[in-house]
């Protein structure tokens, strides 16, 4: 009997680098073909699809390029049709933008300097009034709308007069905006709130002393309330005197600034410490009888440059 041929194999020997154990993988000869022949074909095929995928980005650049041309060119035109179409109406509209910006500024000044004024204060010097174009000083078409060469001498001159009023309403604007902080800063530590509530049980001025029975002079007024009741800063200001003050009792002294300061006297409890920065209306402390008092109230000062003045002139 005839021996059967047998199938030829191919050895593949795997031979490690650092001389470890050789292995070694038997296929099939037509095994080995079927996969050299896929691996030809998976090759074959990368290549063609980084070739293909090269080309449709150079493609892609060269669209993207002419692309961008095109619309640069388009937008060239557009701005071009856009001042030819419409520059006549571009310059009217902002002539007369500029002309009602101006008017508005006009009444804000009008109504800053009239709330300068009726806080005693100086403002700076008014600027004239906005001129109002006339309509007899635009020139008219014959039988339709301006031409071109009606329209550019009106719109020149208004941006032209225009320009002047802005620099120089710009200029008053930073003098009026300077002089309103300034007036507000000087209300808020201005002291114009009642630094407490009850009734008014002694004023300002000669009287007798309710303990001594003597003549004497009060340099504040007394507001007679309940003990506790809390006592306000009646102005923005820096705390210098907090403490006990001989015929004061507990005392609170707050500087205001512009030669101001406020005494608050006879407190039950301090509730500030000095250097302590406060605003009108801030609780500083509660009502007391502490010191030489007949009673629950509080002492209340006002002080210009270190003299006292009548604190009721200050108060609403």
């Amino acid at each position: 009997m005839a021996r059967k041929r047998s199938e030829p194999y191919i050895t593949i020997a795997i031979v490690p680098h650092d001389g470890g154990v050789v292995r070694s993988l038997r296929l099939r000869r037509r095994t080995y073909d079927a996969l050299r022949a896929a691996v030809g074909l998976v090759l074959v095929a990368l290549l063609w699809l980084s070739n293909s995928y090269v080309t449709a980005l150079h493609r892609q650049a060269l669209l993207s390029g002419r692309l961008a041309l095109q619309l640069d060119r388009y937008a060239t035109l557009e701005r071009a049709y856009i001042d030819e179409q419409s520059n006549f109406e571009a310059l009217m509209a902002e002539a007369a933008g500029i002309q009602q910006e101006l008017q508005r500024l006009a009444v804000a000044s009008a109504e800053l300097r009239e709330m300068l004024a009726r806080a005693d204060a100086v403002p700076p010097p008014a600027l004239p009034p906005v001129r109002q174009v006339a309509q007899g000083d635009r020139p008219t078409g014959q039988g339709g709308p301006l031409s071109a060469p009606d329209v550019i001498p009106i719109v020149a001159a208004a941006l032209r007069y225009a320009d002047d009023r802005i620099q120089a309403y710009d200029d008053h604007f930073k003098a009026l905006r300077s002089r309103t902080l300034e007036f507000v800063r000087m209300r808020a530590h201005t002291p114009s709130i009642w630094p407490t509530e009850g009734w008014l049980s002694s004023g300002y001025g000669p009287r007798t002393h309710p303990i001594t029975g003597q003549s004497d002079y009060h340099y504040g007024v007394d507001i007679a309330g309940m003990v506790g009741t809390p006592i306000r800063a009646a102005a923005d200001g820096q705390v210098v005197s907090a403490g006990r003050r001989s015929g004061y009792g507990l005392t609170i002294v707050i500087d205001h600034g512009y030669g101001r300061q406020t005494l608050y006297g006879h407190l039950s409890r301090i509730q500030v410490k000095v250097g302590q920065r406060v605003t009108k209306g801030q609780v500083i402390g509660a009502m007391g009888s502490t010191g030489l008092s007949t009673g629950p109230h509080l002492h209340y000062e006002v002080r210009v440059n270190g003299r006292p003045v009548n604190p009721l002139n200050y108060l609403p």
